[in-house]
This record gives structure tokens, C-alpha cells and sequence, in this order.
């Protein structure tokens, strides 16, 4: 993610990725499609991630609720 870049909007992009994948025959579990977003975020935003990880079950979690 750019430090510039909207998080919605960089939640959109990937979610394009993943359905284009998906097109395309690669099978993707939602979960680490997750947690790969989350690890992408930039640094400023290390406190929400605690708090999503520590209040969400992340196996449950789909992309759009995040």
C-alpha cells in the first residue's frame, strides 16, 4: 500500500486482484488474503490491526467486513 493511498480504496484494489485470480481458475483462502492486507498497511496503522486481531476471528472475517 502507498502512504498516500485511501484504505478503502486499497482494499478495493486488492479485492479486484483477488476476484481476477479467482477468474482465473487460483483458488485463494480469504483468510490470508486478510491477513496480507493487514500486513500491508502502513506502519500508522499498527494500533487498529492490534485491536482487529484482538476483537475479530480473523477465520470469519471476510474482506469486505474488514
Amino acid at each position: 500500500m502507498e502512504n498516500s493511498e485511501i484504505v478503502a480504496k486499497y482494499i478495493t484494489r486488492v479485492q479486484t486482484i483477488v476476484n481476477t485470480m479467482k477468474g482465473l481458475g487460483e483458488k485463494l483462502v480469504e483468510l490470508l488474503v486478510i491477513e496480507k492486507v493487514l500486513f500491508t498497511l502502513p506502519i500508522k496503522f499498527d494500533h487498529i490491526i492490534v485491536v482487529i486481531e484482538k476483537l475479530k476471528n480473523l477465520k470469519e472475517l471476510s474482506l469486505k467486513e474488514l
